[in-house]
């Protein structure tokens, strides 16, 4: 007779499947980008607030990209830092950032940033990449160079055994910094008082959802 798998087991495989689409995510954009720049394209040339901005359409696709160059001075040495956008940074210019967001996101630097989501979430790989345009700024390969882990809110079923992929808001603290994404009526980024140090992405549906992540990189940016 077959054995039934430990229901503990179960819970921690489904919050380990739940949160392991972002390490997938990460090496999947490493891939996209070495694309980007290595496959014939057509371009359009544009300036937003002094950095130049290339508009990249891949040829034979219909995607679209938007690559800033950003000089980014480090250790004396400045280095330029190419930002991919899903969006055109003028179309996004509207779109509110509460004024403290950049102060909790960077001021101090955090120890850990945690990326996380409901489970429940529609269109999960659209969350997925709007949680990696801000892991490409802020984690380890960005800019910010910090440690940035995938979570998930919450178990379906019940509070998973291994806790360290669910976090919320309450678990942010002075030294690690908790980013939320969500769905809701208005599209838009804020800072969540309830928490120590936590940021809320919030988008009208799956678009404006990567829209306000496009949004939150070009604030950390001073963009």
């Amino acid at each position: 007779m077959e054995q039934k798998q430990p229901q503990k087991s179960l819970k921690k495989e489904r919050v380990e499947r739940a949160a392991g689409w972002f390490v997938g995510a990460i090496i999947a954009s490493v891939v996209l980008a070495a694309l980007i720049l290595t496959v014939k394209y057509n371009t359009a040339n544009f300036e937003y607030k002094g950095y130049d901005v290339k508009k990249v359409t891949p040829k034979g696709t219909t995607a679209t990209f938007y690559v800033v160059k950003v000089p980014i001075r480090i250790y004396g040495a400045t280095n330029n830092y190419y930002l991919f956008l899903r969006n055109d940074p003028r179309e996004l210019e509207s779109l509110e950032v509460e004024g403290t967001a950049r102060e909790v996101l960077l001021d101090p630097k955090p120890e850990k940033v945690y990326l996380t989501h409901s489970p429940d979430m529609e269109n999960i790989s659209y969350v997925g990449l709007a949680m990696l345009q801000v892991s490409n700024v802020i984690g380890m390969n960005g800019v910010f160079k910090i440690p940035t882990t995938g979570a998930v809110t919450r178990e379906i079923g019940g509070r998973p055994e291994s806790i360290n992929l669910t976090k919320t808001c309450s678990d942010s603290s002075e030294k690690v910094l908790v980013i939320e994404f969500r769905y809701a009526n208005k599209t838009r980024v804020y800072v969540d008082e309830t928490g120590w140090r936590c940021v809320i992405i919030e988008g009208k549906d799956k678009d404006e959802l990567i829209g306000a992540a496009d949004k939150t990189v070009l604030a950390l940016l001073g963009l």
